[in-house]
C-alpha cells in the first residue's frame, strides 16, 4: 500500500481501537498515514477508521490513538439516560 501518492484516502475501521492500532504499527502505516493527513489530502475516516485519529481511547484499555486529533474517544455517559447505540464494547460473561 502507497499511501504517500494516494489522491484520496478512505479509512474504514470495525474491531477494536487497540488491535487497530497494533496492526497499523505492526505494518508500518502509522507515520504514513500522519504525514498524508497532515498534507491536508482528501480523507475520509469512517468509524474506527476516524476514532484512531485521536490522542487516544478508554477502550481497550487506553491505547493511544495517532494522535492527529486533540483529545480521548470515550464511552458513552448513560447516567444521563439518553439512548445509547450499540457500539460493540461489550462484555461476555459465561456461566
Amino acid at each position: 500500500m502507497d499511501i504517500a501518492n494516494a489522491e484520496r484516502l478512505v479509512f474504514p475501521g470495525v474491531g477494536t481501537f487497540g488491535q487497530a492500532m497494533t496492526i497499523l504499527q505492526q505494518r508500518g502505516y502509522t507515520q504514513a498515514l500522519k504525514d498524508y493527513i497532515l498534507a491536508d489530502k482528501p480523507f475520509l475516516g469512517i468509524c474506527l477508521g476516524l476514532q484512531l485519529l485521536f490522542d487516544g481511547s478508554e477502550e481497550s484499555g487506553g491505547c493511544e490513538g495517532l494522535g492527529i486529533v486533540p483529545g480521548t474517544v470515550t464511552h458513552f455517559d448513560t447516567t444521563l439516560g439518553l439512548p445509547v447505540p450499540h457500539i460493540g464494547w461489550n462484555n461476555l460473561l459465561q456461566k
